[in-house]
């Protein structure tokens, strides 16, 4: 697994500041964690689409392609030899993980814990032990709902330390790929365009860094103890406090925002609403972990109707 080279669709620089801490689930109708960097084997065959996930996403899901966030930039990368990748590809080995690090919450929104197909796993506590994932959904969808959204077999990574280089690219299609099909036709494939070579993770720049730090205080100083109905209230009230605490340490320190927007500039154009979202995702993540306790003590959700609190 650690010979391989993964690729990455969205994003053709890898860098701290501009990676999401893995969260559990923010609906309660889903198992898919949110945050981390998502990935599948690079396939370095003309005949084929650079990856089974980017296959899906332009043969499979015509839908999703449109509304992708950026599928012309990618990264493609390797793992250090000490990478601590933990293989989900049995369903009873699974079930034994489920065990050893249980998710409790998503019981709190009505979803029966007693049924194995919907038992599933913390993800922010496999994170504690593990650099990432990789999911080999054909050995689990027929018996598991947790995976049913993965679609193709799936590296995530938890952080992006475990890295060894990669590379910055740009894919290139010869005809337009929503007006044609590339299926057996190999004029019609996408190419991959290395643009830089061989590079190292970017670590925390140090205005991000500040700017991480003044969000913190500000959570902590409106942080107020509240009897939660639910799950669902503390994870929506949860959300809009790292939100506002985000923005307003960006609005108060602009001169950061635009310290932290000159750095990515020529590489990666970062807007002030996903230098929030990053940023938020973390004080989120950091909050989510530290009332863990005081969060498994809240009771179930009065509804069943499906709620998505993925406003990152």
């Amino acid at each position: 697994m650690k010979k391989n080279k993964y690729i990455s669709i969205g994003k053709s620089i890898l860098s701290k500041d501009l990676f999401k801490p893995i969260i559990n689930p923010l609906d309660n109708y889903s198992f898919k964690p949110d945050g981390g960097l998502w990935s599948s084997k690079y396939i370095d065959d003309p005949k084929e689409c650079l990856s089974e996930w980017y296959k899906y996403l332009f043969y499979d899901d015509n839908k999703n392609k449109t509304f992708f966030r950026d599928w012309k930039n990618a990264c493609l990368f390797t793992l250090k030899e000490n990478a601590k990748i933990l293989k989900i590809d049995n369903f009873q080995n699974f079930l034994s993980l489920t065990n050893k690090y249980p998710y409790l919450n998503k019981y709190l929104n009505n979803i029966n814990p007693n049924v194995e197909r919907y038992k599933t796993v913390d993800f922010q506590k496999l994170a504690d032990v593990y650099d990432g994932v990789f999911v080999d959904i054909w050995s689990l969808n027929f018996y598991s709902d947790v995976f049913s959204k993965w679609f193709v077999p799936t590296l995530l990574l938890f952080n992006l330390d475990c890295i060894n280089n990669y590379d910055s690219a740009i894919i290139k299609w010869s005809k337009d790929p929503f007006l044609h099909s590339w299926e057996n036709d190999l004029d019609c494939n996408p190419k991959l365009i290395i643009t830089n070579q061989n590079q190292k993770v970017s670590e925390y720049t140090k205005d991000f860094l500040k700017l991480l730090n003044i969000a913190r205080k500000n959570l902590k100083s409106t942080y107020k103890h509240a009897n939660y109905e639910s799950y669902d209230s503390y994870l929506s009230s949860a959300i809009t406090d790292a939100k506002l605490s985000t923005k307003k340490a960006i609005n108060d320190n602009i001169s950061l925002y635009i310290s932290i927007v000159n750095h990515y500039q020529d590489n990666f154009p970062i807007s002030k609403d996903s230098l929030l979202s990053h940023i938020a995702s973390i004080i989120l993540s950091e909050n989510l972990k530290e009332k863990q306790e005081e969060i498994q003590n809240l009771p179930k959700s009065k509804t069943r109707d499906k709620k998505s609190f993925r406003q990152f």
